[in-house]
């Protein structure tokens, strides 16, 4: 009920369509091999499929999971009925983690054509269409529990191996995180980034910031607009999801690419602005930074340099960025 009414609420800061499409579906797929399955195993090849450079693991590690049944068979008896409940809910996360339907080895499992639907399928029948659209995430509670039930594991393990309980710790922590570390599809170490801000957002005027290109290539790259927002302290046009549909902006978003017969952006294309739009884009914005190598990366820095240097004059350079200061109309 709170998902049904965050979405639907007329200032709602996600927008999302109507219905849930099938290749969201299949991107976000959930494999149960996910769980158990070590090495670079993932549910769905998101680079091969979709080009996008992310890995989704819900990898549990084989070592939690068979302390966790040692604890749930093996542990003291006053404690047995509470673990057994935490290991039920446990399951049922796993199993509502799995998505609507059940995926398997790069496919739905369609017996006579017909997709198998699993639980969260039928919870998903309560809610908005797309009030969950990664599943995986409903896999937390397991995440959480199944350490906790291999914690319960341990005493029980200890007196059958006849070891003090304190070394075998040692022992089964090492492992654990190695089998982290290298046993299941992510890779160390993690790519960061600096998380730096550029010093020339200090001064920028008043009015919202429009950081270009909105999408650069497949990835999360523009996101870095939102951080750069902590810095600068003024308005975006973006919701979370930096996309040129995304854009809180209607207008923006006819100014910045083509729009498809029934509405809506078919893609980021710079063009030369008319009056309106220059007009526009003066009332609403104080600046408009271009961040040159990140549009170069995707063939938009000379697109994007031309048709605002024509609109607005030559811009203010940064290194390979460039910031075009707007007055009011």
């Amino acid at each position: 009920l709170l998902f049904r009414a965050s979405l639907a609420h007329p200032q709602a800061l996600v927008r999302r369509p109507a219905g849930l499409d099938l290749a969201l579906l299949e991107h976000n797929a959930v494999d149960p091999q996910v769980y158990l399955r070590p090495g670079a195993f993932q549910s769905v090849d998101l680079a091969a499929r979709f080009g996008e450079p992310f890995v989704h693991t819900g990898y549990l590690r084989l070592s939690v999971v068979a302390l966790a049944i040692v604890g749930l068979v093996a542990a003291a008896p006053a404690l047995r009925g509470r673990l057994r409940a935490a290991g039920a809910l446990a399951a049922l996360s796993l199993v509502m983690g799995l998505g609507s339907a059940l995926w398997f080895d790069g496919a739905w499992v369609a017996p006579g054509g017909w997709r198998l639907s699993l639980p969260f399928g039928w919870l998903r029948l309560l809610l908005p269409q797309v009030a969950i659209t990664h599943p995986l995430r409903l896999s937390v509670g397991a995440q959480v529990l199944l350490p906790a039930l291999a914690a319960a594991g341990v005493a029980p393990l200890a007196a059958r191996l006849g070891q003090p309980v304190g070394r075998l710790c040692g022992l089964l922590a090492l492992g654990m995180l190695g089998e982290g570390l290298f046993g299941s599809a992510v890779r160390w170490p993690i790519v960061t980034s600096s998380a730096e801000i550029p010093a020339y957002y200090a001064d920028l005027p008043p009015g919202m910031v429009l950081d270009l290109p909105v999408e650069a290539g497949t990835g999360m790259q523009t996101s870095a607009w939102f951080w750069y927002q902590t810095g600068h302290g003024r308005p975006l046009p973006w919701t979370p999801d930096v996309r040129l549909g995304s854009a809180r902006d209607e207008a923006l978003m006819r100014i910045l690419g083509p729009t498809r017969p029934g509405g809506g952006p078919v893609l980021e294309a710079p063009h030369p602005l008319d009056a309106a739009a220059i007009a526009h884009l003066r009332t609403h914005y104080g600046a408009i930074v271009l961040h040159g190598e990140l549009a170069a990366s995707v063939g938009l820095d000379g697109a994007y340099a031309a048709a605002f240097t024509a609109a607005f004059g030559p811009p203010e350079l940064r290194g390979a960025d460039r910031i075009w200061r707007l007055s009011p109309p």
